[in-house]
Formats: C-alpha cells, sequence, structure tokens
C-alpha cells in the first residue's frame, strides 16, 4: 500500500469510528457539563486523567495547558435540532487518548477529539468509551461528557507544539 493510499485509509478508518460514536451518543447525552457553561474543554474528565497523542504520553505541563483552554460554549443542538452541530461528520483534526485509573491491558479509557473550522474548535470528550443505556434500556451507545467548542487559535497552537493539526 504506497503512503498516500494508507493515509487515505486511517483517514477513513478514523471517520467512521467517530461517526459511529456519533450515532450512539447523539441519542442520549448530558452535557450540561461545567465546561459547557465555562470551564476548561477538559473538565469533564478526572483530574488523574493521562493524555497520550500518537502513542506519547504528554508531560504534566502539556497536559495543564490542554486543561487552561477555555470553552465558549456547545455544539450539542438538542435532540430535536439533530444533535450535534453537522461539522462532527467532517474527519477531524486530531484526537487524543485518554487514560485514567488502573486499567488490566493499559488501554486507553476515553478519548477527546477536536475539529478545527475557521476560527472555532469542536472539541468532543469521552471520558469512558464503555457503551451504556439510560435507565429505560435506550439509547446505548458511547456518551461524551462535554461538546464545547474553543477558541480555534489557542488549540490550533497547542496541537501544533505536540505536533499534530490540520
Amino acid at each position: 500500500m504506497t503512503g498516500t493510499a494508507a493515509v487515505r485509509r486511517a483517514v477513513c478508518l478514523m471517520a467512521l469510528v467517530v461517526a459511529l460514536l456519533l450515532a450512539f451518543s447523539a441519542a442520549f447525552c448530558r452535557l450540561e457539563t461545567a465546561a459547557a457553561q465555562g470551564g476548561g474543554i477538559l473538565d469533564c474528565l478526572p483530574t488523574d486523567a493521562r493524555l497520550w497523542y500518537n502513542r506519547v504520553e504528554l508531560d504534566a505541563a502539556a497536559v495543564e495547558a490542554w486543561r487552561a483552554v477555555p470553552a465558549v460554549g456547545t455544539f450539542w443542538l438538542g435532540y430535536d435540532a439533530g444533535g450535534f452541530d453537522p461539522v462532527v461528520n467532517t474527519p477531524p483534526a486530531a484526537s487524543f487518548g485518554v487514560r485514567y485509573g488502573e486499567t488490566a491491558t493499559g488501554a486507553y479509557t476515553g478519548t477527546v477529539i477536536f475539529w478545527l473550522h475557521g476560527e472555532t474548535a469542536y472539541v468532543m470528550v469521552f471520558a469512558d468509551l464503555t457503551p451504556f443505556a439510560d435507565a429505560a434500556g435506550q439509547h446505548y451507545g458511547s456518551h461524551p461528557c462535554a461538546a464545547v467548542t474553543a477558541d480555534g487559535a489557542a488549540v490550533r497552537a497547542l496541537l501544533e507544539v505536540e505536533g499534530g493539526g490540520e
């Protein structure tokens, strides 16, 4: 497989994973978090969360820099309006693996996905990827703990430091 074909395949696979996560999460989502009300973009993650980008763990200073990025608003539109802003139907700019607590396999327990469009960054945070249903047994899937917007320039600058971005 050529380098270009491998990149296209990876982007398609990432887009498919995101589409599946969104399909499950759009039906049942509690996004009234501190982050959606003006806190940081990663406020819904446990304080002991460790972040990885491209299989490299971010150091404490980098994690604090990401936690300091303020959320501006939310892109959850509500059930009646179709769930999330349609921008999340495009391939994401980057994503981080999130791990916290003790995991026997060392597997990621969550993920943070970033989309960059113009002056706006769209950030969807999954603290836990374990699918679940509501009390009535409906809306089974992985649910984000935050779907927030942030200043695109701030997020873009941090992604460039980590070696990612558009």
